[in-house]
């Protein structure tokens, strides 16, 4: 059954080429989102031509803005499923921005301060209107973990910040 499942992933170039090396049956379609690989194309546009049964969108979010314009993409492929997952979010307050500092935790660059990143925080109940709005329904949403510590000199409400996994099915 395994082998009639056809995998295809869109990441950046280094992970397509990591993710290339490491795929020892080259049964995965890696496929770059490489601007110059595909002048013109909006990435929707490749994810439509693969015509998905699911989307994974793990943690792109919050580096993305505005975010909708990735969703947009991604909905008019009209793929059953979206499974969000590993994105910050918020019940207490709207969508909202904050900088992201770049210290890796492991590696050669352990704890090297390497820049930092604008982030979107995304208030979940935003989110799911965005996706109704769209057609999809919300059918799963887990509490995945918290991470008010790593939001801890943030001003209450704005330190409120949890990961929840959801799924979204296409209201075809």
């Amino acid at each position: 059954m395994i082998d009639k499942i056809e995998y295809d992933i869109i990441d950046t170039p280094n992970n397509c080429k990591m993710g290339e090396a490491m795929d020892k049956t080259k049964k995965i379609n890696f496929i770059s989102n490489n601007p110059d690989a595909h002048k013109g194309v909006e990435i929707g546009d490749v994810i439509s031509e693969l015509r998905p049964d699911i989307v994974i969108i793990c943690s792109t979010l919050q580096y993305l803005y505005p975010y909708q314009e990735l969703m947009l993409q991604i909905i008019k492929s009209h793929a059953r499923y979206i499974y969000i997952t590993r994105t910050p979010m918020t019940k207490s307050v709207s969508t909202f921005f904050c900088r992201q500092r770049i210290c890796p935790a492991v590696g050669r660059n352990k704890g090297l301060y390497l820049g930092d990143i604008k982030v979107t925080i995304v208030n979940e109940e935003e989110l799911g209107n965005f996706m109704s709005s769209n057609n999809y329904i919300e059918r799963i949403k887990l509490f995945h973990s918290s991470n008010e510590a790593s939001f801890s000199n943030f001003p209450s409400p704005y330190n409120e910040i949890f990961y929840k996994n959801y799924i979204f099915e296409y209201d075809i």
